[in-house]
This record gives structure tokens, C-alpha cells and sequence, in this order.
């Protein structure tokens, strides 16, 4: 249960934005913020550093559309090929690195997310080869402008779209492609189990899902509700890559539970 008797502590970890990760951590350690549960810290280090990392990203975005402004406002000669150059070299570095990250992408956010970065970069750095060669032959300098706007708004546009997806995952919110109903059904399946309720689904990461169940079964033997609950684990494993479970047995003439959702 989440006791808040020191109001001092409580506040300063809700209401500083200031708060540093050194500082945060010192603050957690202390004997009396022992009593607060794991996921109100968990909105705590979401609120912060989520907070963090999309004003980094907010701040870089707008400073560039600033810049551009004032190309606008004050057009300034560009070498074009200094910029092929530098162009060139960003774009090999990204395919290298979008190549590296490309297979471990597909369950790992972060690494998903470094993926759609590289990738975004190496399009923007073609774009960035081409904008040098129209300003090298063409002396069209104004091209500058509009890359930089346009990389300005890729910049936010991904800040703002992994945004729910990393709140989501910090504070373990249930996988979008698991319906309880789906668990429920496939449970109820099993030879010996009457009723499944109470059935809770969440991220422990990107790759972990958890699952807690009352089961209520109609066996009378302990053996009998092991190997029923050995079924249980391999079909959450095998069919929805639950592969952490907590079950609680009730058998069906006992069965008083006020949580049947």
C-alpha cells in the first residue's frame, strides 16, 4: 500500500522537473520512500525522463526551424560541395548502422527506434547529396532552407509518435494484441477447468509478457491441478508468448471470489 506521511519526499519527487537521475536515485534509496510501490515509481521515472527526452527533441526541432527563419530572412552563400561531401560520408555511416540494427528491430523498442532513426537519417542525407548538387551547379541556395525545415519536422514527428509507446511500455501497460477474452477461451479449452476470471496482462519489457488468472477447476487431486496447470503455462507460452504467469486455483464447489471480471 502507498503511505504518503512524508510529504516533503513526496512532493519534490512529483513536482520537481529539476530533478537530476543522480538525485532521483539518492532520494528512492532513502529508508522512508521504501513504502512507495513499484509503479508509482515507475510514473515517476516516466514522468521525468520522458519528460526529458521529448524537451531535448522539442528544444532541437524548433531551434532549427529558427535557423531557418532567418536563412529566410538573411539568404547566406552555401558550398555545395562541402556539403556533398559530409553528406556522403553521414550517408555510409547510417546504412552501416541501419544494416547492424535492421534484425535486432523487430522486438526490441529501443532498438527500433535507433532503426527508424538510422534509417530516416540515410534518406535525409540522399536528400541532403542532391540539395549540395542543385547548389553546386544552380546556385539554388533556398534548398537549404527547406531540408532544414523538413528535417526540423521529422525530428518532432518521431518524438511525438514513440512517445506513447515508451509511456506505454514503462508503465506496463497490457500488449495491444492480446485480448483477454482470446486467454479466457483458449483456457477454458482444457479438460478440468470450469472458469477462468480475473485476468490481468502486462509488459515486464519488450520482449517479456506477464499474466496473472484465478482458474476455477473441477479436479480433486493436487497432481491433477498441477498437470492442469502445466497446460496452462504451455498453451500462454505457445499461443501468446506469456512467459511469466501467476495462476490461482479455485475449485468449483469452493469458488467464492468477488473478482470475476
Amino acid at each position: 500500500m502507498l503511505k504518503l506521511e512524508n510529504n516533503e519526499i513526496y512532493n519534490r519527487l512529483l513536482k520537481d522537473d529539476n530533478l537530476t537521475f543522480s538525485e532521483l536515485c539518492s532520494i528512492i534509496k532513502k529508508p522512508r520512500v521504501k513504502e512507495i510501490t513499484s509503479q508509482f515509481l515507475r510514473a515517476i521515472f516516466g514522468k521525468k525522463y520522458t519528460q526529458q527526452q521529448f524537451k531535448v527533441e522539442l528544444f532541437l526541432s524548433l531551434f532549427l526551424i529558427y535557423k531557418a527563419f532567418w536563412r529566410l530572412i538573411e539568404p547566406q552563400v552555401i558550398t555545395g560541395s562541402i556539403i556533398v561531401l559530409v553528406a556522403t560520408v553521414a550517408l555510409i555511416i547510417d546504412i552501416i548502422t541501419a544494416l547492424i540494427t535492421f534484425n535486432k528491430s523487430k522486438n526490441n523498442l529501443n532498438m527500433k527506434a535507433a532503426f527508424l532513426h538510422n534509417l530516416s537519417d540515410a534518406l535525409f542525407s540522399i536528400a541532403v547529396i542532391i540539395a549540395g548538387i542543385l547548389i553546386f551547379l544552380y546556385k539554388i541556395y533556398w534548398v537549404d532552407t527547406v531540408l532544414t525545415f523538413l528535417v526540423a519536422g521529422l525530428i518532432l514527428f518521431q518524438a511525438i509518435k514513440l512517445l506513447p509507446s515508451t509511456i506505454h511500455l514503462l508503465m506496463e501497460g497490457s500488449p495491444d494484441y492480446i485480448v483477454s477474452d482470446d486467454i479466457k477461451n483458449s483456457i477454458k479449452k482444457i479438460s478440468g477447468i470450469q472458469d477462468t476470471h480475473h485476468i490481468h496482462v502486462w509488459h515486464l519489457d519488450e520482449n517479456r509478457i506477464a499474466m496473472e488468472a484465478h482458474v476455477v477447476v473441477t479436479a480433486n487431486k493436487l497432481s491433477e491441478v498441477e498437470d492442469i496447470k502445466d497446460k496452462i503455462k504451455l498453451l500462454l507460452k505457445n499461443n501468446f508468448n506469456i512467459v511469466h504467469s501467476t495462476l490461482e486455483f479455485e475449485h468449483h464447489k469452493d469458488s467464492k471470489c468477488e473478482d470475476n471480471d
